[in-house]
């Protein structure tokens, strides 16, 4: 299954939704402060009891979130063991899950997530704005691994050679918000 032009729309629009209901304008993305902004609560896999660490491998090798009724709020549990890169990416696409409410799993609810991580950690209209000129120019901007980096410019330059595709992502919500942060980053 694949993810059409209108789901692209919709998660982008949730996306500048909760960048602008929370204020938050920096890149790149600090997604701990952003869990914090959302009180989400993190719980790294070795801070586990052996116990429940055994029972993740059905779970997820990455991470997973889940509703605290207890609590009445939400963990996201992730495994620190992970590159970095792959850590914030996790943690993306668990408030990506989080964000567009999804109850239950399903390959198209991870696509989405998935989808709802690359834009919010690499807004693809900052890639025009910051005249990024190269993968490594990406992930070096935006924080993010090589390989997420080429699957980012991929998308990009897809939506680029289209005027009216370009357009909205040079136009974007989230290059508004983005432009607005002062402390912006500065690329060579």
């Amino acid at each position: 299954m694949r993810l059409c032009s209108s789901d692209y729309e919709e998660i982008e629009e949730c996306v500048a939704d909760m960048y602008e209901d929370l204020g938050y304008a920096d890149l790149p993305v600090d997604v701990f402060a952003l869990c914090d902004l959302l009180k989400i609560k993190l719980v790294k896999y070795s801070e586990l009891k052996p116990e429940a660490y055994a029972c993740i491998d059905d779970l997820s090798k990455d991470g997973f979130m889940i509703f605290d009724y207890n609590n009445s709020c939400y963990k996201i549990y992730y495994n620190d063991d992970m590159l970095y890169e792959r850590i914030r990416f996790t943690i993306m696409h668990e408030i990506g899950h989080i964000m567009l409410g999804h109850k239950k799993h399903s390959v198209e609810n991870e696509q989405k997530a998935n989808a709802f991580a690359r834009i919010a950690l690499a807004p693809l209209g900052m890639i025009y704005v910051l005249r990024l000129k190269d993968i490594y120019e990406v992930a070096d901007a935006f924080d993010i691994s090589i390989d997420f980096s080429e699957h980012v410019v991929n998308h990009y330059n897809n939506a680029i050679i289209w005027s009216s595709i370009r357009e909205k992502v040079i136009n974007s919500r989230l290059v508004m918000i983005f432009e607005k942060s002062k402390d912006m980053l500065e690329v060579g």
